[in-house]
């Protein structure tokens, strides 16, 4: 930095070096930030540096961002979206498209960062530039779950019911809404999924497995073996996959349930239960209760996403 300021040539008060002129050295301090430096502060004082000479990219923002929130620093996360609404209503910047606040949701929920995920909200009410699609809301409804809150839950849920169905409310929806509702009670979560054929969602073995995680939430282990089995006889088997019956057995705090769904996945679902049992999925403690980051509901990586536009060519580690 002190090099730079040596070096570089005078410029008119007001005015920044030209990116492309600098091409060099300013993709060289950005491969600094996001790669080869991970002191935090130093990190943000480099990000103001840049700020202060350059006019910063967009897809650049892009990867502060991403940097951040892999850094666990939400709070420095919201602040880059807080310059980039900033940048974008001086002119300097196209604004924060829907990618970035699907990812600031996700990012949000995973750290249950709740001003965060209060002032997103009402940033997205009040942007009329973004197209409030399912995806958008089902990743609000994620970080109003991560909260435990049913209740903003249900708003943001209710608001895609209103949708066209071909474009609203879908299976995702239905599971962020179950999976809240066992924040509140049982006879919510009971009601609700016994109900979604009103919302004309299929039951998907997703949906069944937040069911007997509810149901273990209230500690009613009996109960959530006694649907499991029936759920088998009745000839929908196909609910109960893999991960059905991993979480049913980390949910699950009492011994003998666990040693009643171990007879059942040995004489129904032996090759699955054998993996589960070899690989150390299953859980030894009878006294705690699994991370709700476990479980998801799919394998979706933000970061691929938010990325999948930017040319992180120049910011990757040189051999």
């Amino acid at each position: 930095m002190a090099i730079f300021e040596r070096e570089t040539p005078e410029i008119p008060e007001g005015t920044k070096y030209s990116v492309e002129k600098y091409q060099d050295i300013f993709d060289e301090f950005n491969r600094y930030i996001l790669n080869t430096y991970k002191n935090a502060e130093d990190n943000w004082l480099l990000i103001e540096f840049l700020e202060e000479n350059f006019d910063v990219p967009y897809d650049c923002y892009l990867q502060y961002m991403n940097f951040w929130a892999g850094a666990e620093k939400p709070d420095r996360v919201m602040r880059i979206f807080a310059k980039m609404k900033k940048l974008s209503k001086e002119g300097k910047l196209p604004p924060p498209d829907e990618t970035v606040y699907w990812f600031l949701f996700k990012c949000f929920s995973k750290f249950k960062y709740e001003s965060g995920i209060f002032k997103l909200h009402l940033s997205m009410k009040m942007d009329l530039a973004i197209n409030v699609d399912i995806k958008l809301l089902n990743a609000v409804m994620e970080a109003y779950a991560s909260l435990e809150d049913p209740f903003k839950t249900r708003d943001v849920f209710n608001l895609a019911l209103s949708m066209p169905k071909s474009i609203g409310l879908n299976e995702e929806s239905a599971y962020w809404m179950l999976k809240s509702l066992k924040f509140g009670s049982l006879y919510h979560v009971d009601d609700f999924y016994y109900n979604l054929s009103g919302y004309e969602v299929e039951l998907t073995p997703q949906l069944f497995r937040e069911y007997l995680i509810a149901n273990c939430y209230f500690e009613q282990f009996g109960t959530a073996m006694k649907k499991l089995v029936r759920t088998f006889n009745q000839g929908d088997g196909h609910l109960i996959d893999k991960y059905v019956l991993k979480d049913f057995h980390n949910w699950c705090l009492n011994k003998n349930v666990r040693r009643q769904l171990d007879q059942f996945a040995n004489q129904h679902y032996k090759e699955i239960w054998t993996e589960l049992k070899s690989s150390g999925e299953l859980s030894n403690s009878l006294d705690q209760l699994p991370s709700e980051l476990e479980g998801a509901y799919n394998d979706e990586d933000p970061s691929q996403v938010l990325l999948s536009g930017v040319d992180t060519s120049k910011t990757l580690p040189k051999n």
